[in-house]
């Protein structure tokens, strides 16, 4: 298997899993997928930095897990 392969099927992994986060009300999951200095920026809300701080934004916000993320290809 070459390294672009490894690669490749790392990150689908990666993104199977920010994408199914949200779809089983997963904050911790969703938080995960960022690297510790990740930067989340949700519409009508400050950017995030950090995993803590996606985190929290992610538990805090009603209705921020309620809904279904669909992964593109």
């Amino acid at each position: 298997m070459s390294v672009e392969t490894t690669e490749t099927q790392a990150i689908d992994r990666t993104r199977d899993a920010h994408v199914a986060a949200p779809n089983r009300s997963d904050a911790n999951g969703w938080a995960a997928a960022f690297t510790d200095d990740g930067v989340q920026m949700p519409p009508n809300f400050p950017a995030n930095v950090g995993r803590d701080d996606i985190r929290a934004w992610s538990r805090s916000v009603p209705g921020s897990f309620r809904r279904k993320v669909l992964a593109g290809s």
